[in-house]
């Protein structure tokens, strides 16, 4: 979805879910353009991190939760 153009909500969190940021688009480099909310900022996330639990100093927290992949 990205790579089409379409934004992607993230659900991120600890343990609980707790916290929606928006995924943008795809870097010319591979990763992310994020906006996260409570910082009111566009950060810059390297996907790979997703696997390792370590999105935290983008996201917040380290644990991806869930995406809303956008149909039609």
């Amino acid at each position: 979805a990205l790579t089409a153009g379409r934004p992607v909500p993230l659900l991120v969190g600890t343990v609980v879910p707790r916290h929606h940021c928006l995924a943008l688009a795809v870097r010319d480099d591979g990763r992310w353009s994020v906006y996260e909310p409570t910082s009111g900022q566009v950060r810059v996330l390297d996907p790979a991190l997703i696997g390792d639990r370590a999105t935290a100093p983008v996201l917040g927290f380290d644990r991806l939760h869930a995406v809303l992949l956008p149909t039609g």
